[in-house]
């Protein structure tokens, strides 16, 4: 499987969020831009946006909400927070993101520091005890039929790892384990079961399909586009399209038969020419 190119694109100054007014919740009825490339002015106008989108499938259809850029936890919400002398004592446990998923006994917590590294941890029902799982950089979380999936992986610079392990309760001493599940040729950044088909991750370089318990992995499209912009979610519709959350809009792709071919979709043609001109002003000033 071909890695894609590596694009390091600079983040706006601000990371404030806020959902454009009359923004359709379907994401089919979105408006249509051109496929999105690596150096365009859509890819420069993505990258300068403050405004990033997660997609979650909703009675066949998938929806789209506004995310703040600058989330330090994503995923459950525990009812605690991650500061204080009672956390772990992990490498820069300050830093990066935590990836949370509520278990039977209390929480998963995949803390990446980027760059840093991280860790994976197990915390419980109020957050007074913990115990680390494993050294994996968790990216995310998928809720598969019969088992609990971890996104892992590094990505920094020109290097990118990735793999997606499994998270299992031993019910002989009763605590949380991780093996292997499923290796990968790079980074995983969101990925989701649908049922009869298999795993959908997107990675830094390529969608992939991945069935028969991690033994099959087949790539339906690659894109460096995906390494520019790090994906948040992806979800797909009973039509069999799939959506992939990213900064300024959602990318479209349709599995239902051909070859898989990539769209950019954002809430209207309106959203897109705020977008554009905030870019250009943005563009003008710093001349």
């Amino acid at each position: 499987m071909k890695i894609g190119f590596v694009v390091l694109l600079a983040l706006p100054a601000s990371l404030a969020v806020a959902a454009p007014g009359n923004t359709p919740p379907e994401v089919a009825d979105w408006f249509v831009l051109d496929p999105l490339r690596l150096h365009s002015t859509q890819m420069e106008v993505a990258a300068f946006s403050a405004h990033e989108w997660k997609v979650t499938p909703k009675d066949g259809r998938v929806v789209a909400t506004a995310i703040p850029m600058d989330r330090v936890v994503q995923g459950d919400v525990p009812p605690f927070d991650f500061s204080g002398a009672s956390m772990p004592r992990a490498s820069h446990w300050s830093r990066g993101t935590k990836y949370v998923l509520r278990v039977s006994d209390g929480w998963l917590v995949g803390h990446n520091a980027g760059e840093w590294r991280g860790s994976l941890w197990w915390f419980s029902e109020s957050g007074d005890e913990h115990r680390r799982i494993s050294s994996d950089q968790i990216y995310g979380w998928i809720r598969a039929k019969d088992a609990i999936l971890g996104l892992a992986g590094f990505r920094h610079l020109d290097k990118s790892e990735g793999r997606i392990i499994e998270i299992f309760l031993d019910a002989q001493n009763n605590s949380w384990q991780s093996r292997p599940y499923c290796p990968l040729s790079s980074t995983p950044w969101a990925g989701t079961f649908v049922d009869g088909l298999g795993l959908l991750v997107v990675t830094s370089s390529s969608l992939l399909l991945i069935s028969d318990g991690g033994q099959s992995v087949t790539a339906l499209l690659e894109s460096a586009c995906f390494d520019a912009l790090p994906p948040n979610s992806i979800a797909m519709d009973e039509h069999r399209r799939a959506y992939i959350g990213m900064r300024l809009g959602v990318a479209g792709i349709d599995l239902g038969g051909g070859p898989p071919k990539m769209e950019w979709l954002v809430p209207s043609k309106e959203y897109w020419e705020r977008e554009l001109q905030e870019w250009q002003e943005a563009q003008e000033r710093t001349r």
